[in-house]
């Protein structure tokens, strides 16, 4: 119950100092994905005038809105969950913190502005006349909810690792930007050449799109071998994560 607490102040604390105190913040969560869809629908709509077959029905900015803001709150997520404990080491000297809160209350507080932002989008595209399916409401709860431990197993993972290399959140950037080109997001798994569709499957995050756009726009849910590896997979990562993260987490103090 103490870190539940404990928990719940850090991530009020986290939302309201770097997403709420500021234009900037705010523009972070909410402006800057907007200005990415628009951009992004602009660009392959207008300029290179490329057809998507699975957009064709409910259009590209639908077909795109549903697997962009998932991927900003993943990638927002990893990155502040990355920097938690060394942006903390004041507050880790004065007080007996458990470290792993750090890093949990920040990939929370990422995801729930992302998320917020994510239902603002929704529910815009409803008034607009897309069809968002109730099924598919369900089938996204489920489907963030994975990547919202997905995102905790690397945060974790990478929390540790950071204390001791402290460039590692500076490679995230780029590692991020050929995450987000090696995933479903902008275009189809179908588009893909046969010789490396293969590969781009074994992308935890094109399984996550696939099974949104199928869900919210498609009002369908096909249950396979997959949707059963996918959270087993999921939790393993996570308990991985978790052990070299608390194997790790005696000797932060001696580098930070």
């Amino acid at each position: 119950m103490a870190n539940y607490q404990l928990l719940k102040i850090l991530t009020l604390r986290e939302i309201r100092e770097r997403y709420l105190s500021s234009i900037g913040g705010f523009a972070w969560v909410v402006v800057i994905p907007l200005a990415q869809l628009a951009i992004y629908a602009f660009v392959f709509t207008r300029i290179l005038q490329i057809r998507i077959p699975d957009a064709e029905t409910t259009g590209f900015v639908p077909f795109l809105a549903v697997a962009l803001w998932p991927w900003t709150a993943f990638s927002d997520g990893l990155t502040r969950g990355t920097t938690a404990i060394t942006e903390n080491q004041a507050l880790i000297g004065k007080v007996a913190v458990p470290h792993a809160v750090l890093v949990l209350s920040n990939v929370t507080a990422a995801f729930c502005l992302a998320l917020a932002g994510y239902v603002a989008v929704l529910l815009v595209m409803a008034l607009l006349g897309v069809h968002i399916h109730l099924l598919g409401l369900l089938v996204s709860v489920w489907v963030l909810l994975q990547i919202y431990l997905l995102t905790l197993a690397l945060a974790l993972f990478c929390a540790a690792v950071q204390v001791f290399m402290r460039d590692l959140s500076h490679a995230l950037t780029p590692l991020l930007m050929l995450g987000f080109f090696a995933t479903p997001i902008l275009y189809s798994l179908e588009m893909v050449p046969t010789a490396y569709r293969g590969w781009l499957s074994l992308n935890p995050f094109s399984y996550f799109v696939d099974r949104l756009r199928d869900g919210l726009l498609g009002g369908q849910w096909h249950w396979g071998l997959q949707d059963w590896v996918m959270p087993l997979a999921v939790l393993i990562m996570l308990g991985l994560g978790y052990a070299f993260f608390k194997r790790l987490s005696p000797r932060f103090e001696d580098f930070l």
